[in-house]
């Protein structure tokens, strides 16, 4: 399966902020309470975040390097490269094997 890493529009942080994930994973869920900030998180160019989009033109996921990849309690003394991925809850777990990805705008 290949997936396409596109910049992340709006109407995907609407969608990924709805995911609801079930236990265990479900400490991975938005809190409706911060939506806005969360949308404002997601939308942050600073934050880089990405749609992974599928042949299809599906959201399957999402992806951030740096700051947006990066986990509360984390050790960060050590420069390194931050990277974050969310996958769409119906697809945790099944075991998907992802062939390549490639960078786009398109």
């Amino acid at each position: 399966m290949t997936l396409n890493v596109r910049t992340l529009e709006k109407q995907h942080a609407l969608v990924i902020l709805a995911w609801r994930y079930p236990p265990p994973y479900d400490r991975y869920n938005f809190e409706a309470h911060q939506f806005e900030a969360h949308l404002r998180d997601l939308l942050d160019a600073q934050n880089a975040f990405f749609a992974l989009i599928n042949a299809t033109g599906e959201l399957e996921g999402f992806c951030s390097f740096g700051l947006g990849g990066r986990v509360s309690g984390g050790d960060y003394r050590a420069e390194a490269l931050d990277i974050g991925m969310g996958l769409r809850p119906d697809l945790v777990g099944q075991g998907h094997r992802y062939a390549q990805s490639g960078f786009g705008n398109g």
